[in-house]
C-alpha cells in the first residue's frame, strides 16, 4: 500500500514539475531572452574569467558609494554554462532555467521527509505557481539563484531546529553563498537570523555556544575569496560596507526609509501568486488564520511549530534588518520572502487537507483548485504575450540582427563602427562583436572613422532625442551616406570618412 501511495505521491510531483517548467521555458523555447548591459556587463567579465584566464576574488561593485562588491560566485557558476557552449549566452538562460526548477524539485524532495508528502506537494504547488518564481527562470539575473539556496537553506535550517545541531553551520554557510548573488539578501538574512536567535534559547535551549562559534566560522569559510581580495587591497571592501551603514543613506530620513522599504515589502509580499492584490490578501489572511491553528494543535512537534514562527515573522524582521541603512532598497534584496511566503502558505494548506475536519480539507482542495485555474490561465496569456515578442532592442534577436545588418551591408569589406548606448558602456555589443561576429564572419570592425565606419544607435526610450548629442559632439567627421531605421528600433547610420589612413 505505501509503494502504492509513493507512486502516486512521485506522478503528482511529475505533474507539478512539468507544470512548473511550462512557463518557465518560454525563452528556452524561443531563443529570444533579455540581453542588455548588465547581462553584457557579466558575459565580459566571465569571458575573461574563462578566455583570458584572469580570475576574479570578487564580483560586480554594487551599492553606488564606491567599494562594496558581491561575491563573484555568480561569475563562475556563469562560467559554466559559458564553457559548454563556448560562450554563447543561450547557456546561461538554461541555467537559470535549471536552477529554477531544482528549487521546485527540492522544495518537494528536501521536505516531504520533514512534513510528509501531502505538506511537501503543497509547498511545491506555492513554489511551482508563484510569479515571482517563475519569472527568475526567464532572465539571466545574479539574484535569482538565491531562491534555490533559500530552500536549501531552509531545509538545514529546520533539521538545526529539529535536534541536528550540526546543520546550523551549514544554514549559516547557505547564507554567506548569498553574498555571491546577492549580497543585501545575505546580509539581513544573517541580522534576521540574529534577532530570532532568541527564540533558539528561550524557552527551549536548542544551540549550543560551539555550534555558534562553528558557525560564525562556517560564514567567514563563505567568504574566503572576499577576504583574500581584502587582504590584497587595503579592506576597501569592509570599508564601503562601513560607509553604507554610515554614509550610504545620510540624505535620506528614516521617513524616506520606511516609506520606501514599506513600498517595496507590500509589492513583494502581495505579488507572490497571480490573481491581483485581493486574492493575495485573502490567501494571506487565509495563511495567518491556518498558521494560528498549526501553532495551538499539540499533534504538531515543537520544531515544526518553531520553523512556522521563523517563516511568519521573516517579513517583519527582514524589515527591521533593513532599516539599519535608510537607503533605498530594491525589490531583488528580498527574493527569500516569495519562497518563505510558498512554504507558509503549503504548510497550511497540507495541515489542512490532512486534517480531520470536512471543511478544512474543502477549502484547501478549492484554493489549490482556483489557484491551478487562475495558473492556467496566466500561463496561456505569457505564451501569447511573451513567446513570440521579439523584444525590439532589448533582446538578443534584436542585437543580433542590427550587426547582421551592418556586416552584410558592408558586404565583406572592413568598416569602423561606434555604438551610441543610453547606458553610456556599451558591454552587450563589445560582448556579441567578440563572440558572435568574429565567429560568424571572421572578423570584427575596429572604431575608425577613416573610410567607411558605421553609427549604431540604441535609442533611449526615455530620452529619444539624447543621441543627438552624441552625433553633434563625438561623431561630427564623415559624409552621411545613408540612415536606416530597423522594424527593431535601432538606427544605422552609415558615413565614409577620410580614406588616407583605411588599409
Amino acid at each position: 500500500m505505501k509503494k502504492k501511495y509513493a507512486k502516486i505521491f512521485l506522478f503528482i510531483f511529475g505533474i507539478l514539475l512539468i507544470a512548473g517548467a511550462i512557463p518557465r521555458a518560454i525563452e528556452v523555447l524561443n531563443q529570444n531572452y533579455l540581453f542588455g548591459f548588465d547581462q553584457g556587463n557579466f558575459y565580459e567579465s566571465v569571458r575573461k574569467i574563462v578566455v583570458e584566464h584572469k580570475l576574479t576574488l570578487v564580483g560586480t561593485e554594487v551599492g553606488g558609494i564606491g567599494g562594496f562588491f558581491q561575491g563573484p560566485g555568480w561569475y563562475y557558476l556563469l562560467a559554466i554554462p559559458f564553457i559548454f557552449t563556448g560562450g554563447d549566452p543561450y547557456g546561461g538562460i538554461v541555467l537559470m532555467f535549471i536552477v529554477s526548477m531544482a528549487a521546485l524539485s527540492l522544495s518537494y524532495l528536501l521536505f516531504r521527509k520533514v512534513f510528509g508528502n501531502i505538506t511537501a506537494l503543497s509547498i511545491a504547488f506555492f513554489v511551482a505557481i508563484s510569479p515571482t518564481i517563475i519569472h527568475q527562470a526567464r532572465s539571466i539575473w545574479p539574484p535569482y539563484p538565491v531562491t534555490l539556496l533559500t530552500v536549501i537553506f531552509l531545509y538545514c535550517f529546520y533539521k538545526f531546529l529539529s535536534g541536528k545541531q550540526k546543520y546550523l553551520p551549514l544554514a549559516v554557510f547557505v547564507i554567506g553563498l548569498m553574498s555571491h548573488f546577492e549580497i543585501a539578501t545575505s546580509g539581513t538574512m544573517l541580522i534576521q537570523l540574529v534577532l530570532f536567535s532568541p527564540l533558539l534559547f528561550y524557552p527551549k535551549k536548542i544551540v549550543q555556544p560551539r555550534i555558534i562559534i562553528i558557525s560564525i566560522l562556517a560564514f567567514i569559510a563563505s567568504q574566503t575569496l572576499f577576504l583574500v581580495f581584502e587582504l590584497r587591497h587595503g579592506f576597501i571592501g569592509i570599508k564601503g560596507i562601513y560607509h553604507l551603514f554610515t554614509l550610504g543613506g545620510a540624505k535620506n530620513t528614516y521617513e524616506f526609509a520606511i516609506s520606501n522599504h514599506y513600498d517595496v515589502f507590500r509589492s513583494t509580499v502581495v505579488s507572490v501568486l497571480s490573481g491581483g492584490v485581493t486574492l493575495n490578501i485573502i490567501i494571506i489572511v487565509m495563511g495567518l488564520v491556518g498558521s494560528f491553528l498549526y501553532l495551538h494543535d499539540k499533534k504538531n512537534s515543537y520544531a515544526n511549530k518553531l520553523f512556522l514562527i521563523y517563516l511568519l515573522t521573516s517579513v517583519p524582521l527582514l524589515f527591521i534588518a533593513f532599516l539599519s541603512t535608510k537607503i533605498g532598497m530594491w525589490s531583488w534584496w528580498i527574493y527569500e520572502i516569495p519562497v518563505f511566503l510558498c512554504f507558509v502558505y503549503g504548510i497550511v494548506i497540507g495541515y489542512f487537507l490532512k486534517s480531520s475536519i470536512f471543511v478544512k480539507k474543502i477549502l484547501a482542495v478549492g484554493v489549490l483548485v482556483f489557484l491551478s485555474i487562475i495558473f492556467t490561465n496566466y500561463t496561456i496569456s505569457q505564451y501569447r504575450h511573451d513567446y513570440n515578442d521579439y523584444g525590439g532592442d532589448a533582446k538578443i534577436k534584436g542585437k543580433k540582427e542590427v550587426i547582421d545588418f551592418i556586416y552584410h551591408d558592408a558586404n565583406g569589406k572592413k568598416f569602423g563602427l561606434l555604438i551610441f548606448s543610453p547606458p553610456v558602456y556599451t558591454y552587450p555589443y563589445d560582448y556579441l562583436l567578440n563572440w558572435y561576429a568574429q565567429k560568424k564572419y571572421g572578423y570584427k570592425p575596429d572604431k575608425s572613422m577613416d573610410g567607411t565606419f558605421y553609427l549604431l544607435i540604441q535609442v533611449d526610450p526615455y530620452k529619444p532625442w539624447s543621441y543627438n548629442g552624441w552625433l553633434e559632439t563625438v561623431v561630427k567627421s564623415g559624409k552621411i551616406e545613408k540612415t536606416v531605421k530597423l522594424p527593431n528600433g535601432f538606427i544605422v547610420q552609415k558615413r565614409t570618412g577620410n580614406l588616407q589612413n583605411k588599409q
